[in-house]
């Protein structure tokens, strides 16, 4: 299994169904008091931000906590959305920012340290046939989940969004609030960093 294929799998583990209203047709029902509304699209998005949360601050307690505030500070701010562009981006951005504040808080933007393991939160469905299989896929699996979490936060950010979250270049600048070339740059180096640090690991990408 090489690099890409193990993203993908994992990517394919954490991508939602995606229902038949759009979020931006959710968004704006919610901006004229459907609670219903917003409480779909919680449902959509409190997996994907809560693992965002998980991979930037790397404790789930508090990353579940930092979720919670998100969409507080979503509701909050819905108001201000602009229904015509994507939701997608706009919550992501949200979510971005306030585990960045945490991190600042914590004077440790740029390091820390893993508390457990994401696979007992998120187990994996087993996808391979031959056991042997299972067991090379899960080792491999749980190597880039380890590799990707030794990342500086801002190359955590992008590849958790690009593979995990399912989102486009012009997705994740906005999220981040950055050129798309440097999204580019990023995702171009975290994966030049987890190839080599597999590579270290015997794994050959």
């Amino acid at each position: 299994m090489t690099t890409a294929e193990a993203l993908a799998l994992i990517a394919r583990e954490h991508r939602e169904h995606r229902e038949a209203v759009s979020d931006e047709e959710l968004a704006r029902r919610a901006q004229q008091g459907d609670t219903d509304a917003f409480s779909l699209l919680v449902q959509r998005y409190q997996r994907g931000i809560a693992n965002l949360a998980y991979r930037l601050v790397g404790h789930w307690d508090t990353a579940l906590d930092l979720t919670q505030e998100v969409f507080v500070r979503t509701y909050q701010m819905l108001h201000t959305f602009d229904t015509r562009r994507s939701f997608k981006p706009w919550i992501y951005r949200i979510a971005t920012n306030r585990c960045y504040d945490y991190l600042r808080q914590q004077g440790r933007r740029e390091s820390f340290m893993r508390e457990q393991d994401l696979s007992p939160r998120l187990p994996a469905r087993d996808r391979a046939a031959d056991p042997e299989d299972r067991v090379l896929q899960n080792e491999i699996r749980r190597a880039v989940e380890e590799v990707i979490a030794s990342l500086p936060p801002h190359y955590r950010a992008v590849i958790t969004l690009r593979y995990l979250e399912d989102m486009s270049y012009k997705e994740i600048a906005e999220a981040l609030d950055m050129p798309m070339g440097t999204v580019k740059t990023h995702i171009h180096r975290a994966r030049e960093l987890l190839r080599t640090a597999l590579e270290n690991r015997g794994i050959r990408p």
